[in-house]
């Protein structure tokens, strides 16, 4: 891939755009990128073309044997291709406390200067009796996990309805696994300052000013004014130390008889990237009855007692 880096002038940019889409039309990458000509770059930008990488945690399935990336692999694409959130904002009505809707309006930076928007929407739905609902409770029909589904609906909605912007922007859908593990190769219009596009004077005025000499060299333009005379620092006596009130402190997690396998610590750590570290966190601790520790902290009890957790959590839709 000699075609990957930043290109400032117009010939490099298009030879680069144009090895990279005959690679992804070959089958070897996946391309993110808004435009496939280069005739024009805008003063003190230039052409990025860069590869990612995704393991078989950045991706999960959405059945029928098709996998798409998660939330981690989306939020790294996106800020490659330099996707702003525009507005994020809750448009349902706001009287049912485990139903929402959230609209997503993403910023899409184009090749040739300018921009384009994509908006991803999403209702989630944790009412009683809804499908989420009842994917949340599980064949155990543990309330549990669905209290804490409901715990951050809003946020789990407003998460979800960004990423679909982002696949919209991005063009990315339900692919084969090996596919989704493809170079990624990213094209976008980023800011690039050029030393060779400023003027000697420009660079003789700031050199002038970082040395201190630009009223010898230009008059007394800018006044320097120095900095304040500093006080004594004034030594003040700490209060008297007061006996601590005796308290009940948090549960400490039980010492560990034997730790967590390494298949238990690989299930942990896809359910981490699944679901995001706040839900992960709540959930955790909502199972455990304490604050989850580091997963190399856990026995293999504790272990499968959050997996079981989790798969209970993680049947309400993503």
């Amino acid at each position: 891939m000699d075609y990957l880096g930043i290109f400032s002038d117009i010939a490099s940019a298009q030879r680069a755009v144009r090895s990279a889409l005959a690679d992804a039309s070959n089958g070897e990458v996946n391309l993110v990128t808004q435009g496939h000509e280069v005739h024009w770059i805008p003063p003190m930008m230039a052409i990025q073309v860069r590869c990612l990488e995704f393991g078989d945690t950045a991706v999960y399935g959405v059945g029928a044997g098709k996998f798409t990336l998660g939330r981690d692999a989306l939020e790294t694409l996106a800020q490659a291709a330099r996707l702003d959130t525009l507005s994020s904002q809750r448009v349902d009505h706001g009287t049912e406390p485990y139903l929402c809707t959230f609209d997503v309006t993403v910023k899409i930076p184009l090749l040739a200067g300018g921009y384009t928007t994509a908006i991803g929407n999403k209702t989630e739905d944790l009412r009683d009796g809804s499908p989420a609902a009842k994917a949340a409770l599980g064949r155990s029909g543990s309330k549990a996990s669905l209290d804490a589904a409901r715990q951050f609906v809003a946020e789990r909605c407003a998460t979800k309805a960004r990423l679909r912007a982002y696949r919209q922007a991005m063009k990315i859908g339900a692919m084969a696994k090996a596919q989704a593990r493809r170079p990624w190769i990213v094209i976008a219009l980023v800011p690039h300052f050029d030393a060779s596009m400023v003027s000697q004077s420009v660079v003789d005025a700031a050199a002038a000013r970082l040395l201190g000499v630009d009223d010898l060299m230009y008059g007394g333009g800018a006044q320097h004014v120095e900095a304040p005379r500093q006080l004594p620092p004034v030594a003040v006596e700490p209060p008297p130390a007061q006996p601590a009130p005796d308290l009940i402190l948090d549960a400490e997690p039980p010492p560990a008889a034997d730790t967590a396998t390494p298949s238990q610590l690989k299930a942990l750590a896809g359910f981490f990237h699944h679901l995001g570290r706040d839900v992960f966190e709540a959930e955790g601790e909502r199972a455990l009855g304490f604050k989850t520790p580091h997963s190399s902290q856990l026995t293999a009890a504790q272990a499968e007692a959050l997996l079981a957790s989790f798969e209970a959590a993680d049947r309400v839709e993503f």
